[in-house]
Formats: structure tokens, sequence, C-alpha cells
């Protein structure tokens, strides 16, 4: 006995519920079926929620990385100018 297979074009969006087709999800191979749970529009009202949710802290953080790296590069520069940046550098009385 012969199986045979019929491709699916329809999916049911997990978060609202309503039956869509295929084009109407982002594809994600990591899941059982290459498609995303939730249809387009939900995922991306989501994501628009979740980022308002957690701006202030990623804000916050990418402002103290910007921080932490300036004070790291204004410490080489400091060092350069005074001639500490080369290991082989000789103090040369002039």
């Amino acid at each position: 006995m012969q199986r045979t297979y019929t491709k699916r074009t329809t999916k049911y969006c997990s978060n609202c519920f309503s039956k869509k087709p295929l084009t109407e999800f982002h594809r994600w191979t990591d899941h059982a079926d290459g498609y995303r749970p939730y249809c387009k529009l939900c995922w991306n009202a989501e994501n628009r929620a979740s980022y308002w949710r957690h701006r202030d802290s990623r804000v916050a953080a990418q402002r103290d990385d910007y921080r932490r790296a300036r004070a790291k590069e204004l410490a080489k520069r400091a060092a350069a100018s005074s001639g500490e940046s080369h290991p082989h550098a000789r103090n040369h009385p002039t």
C-alpha cells in the first residue's frame, strides 16, 4: 500500500486562531512544519509590543556599552600619546 501526501497550504495562527494561507506565516526551519506559529500580523504586533516593553532597559544597556567602549578608547589614546602603547617603546631622555 502506497501513501500519498498532499502539501498543506493553510495553517491556524496560535495567537488569533484564524486559518490563513502559508504565505501569511514567516518561514522558520526550526519548527516542525517550517513556519512560525503566529501569522505575520500577530508576530509583528508581538515584536512591536515587546520592543516598547523593553525599550528603556535596552537603551540603558546600549548607553552603558557605549560609555565603556568610549572610556576604553580614551584610555588607549592616552597611553598612545604618552608612548606606553608599544611594548618595545623606550624612554629616551631628550
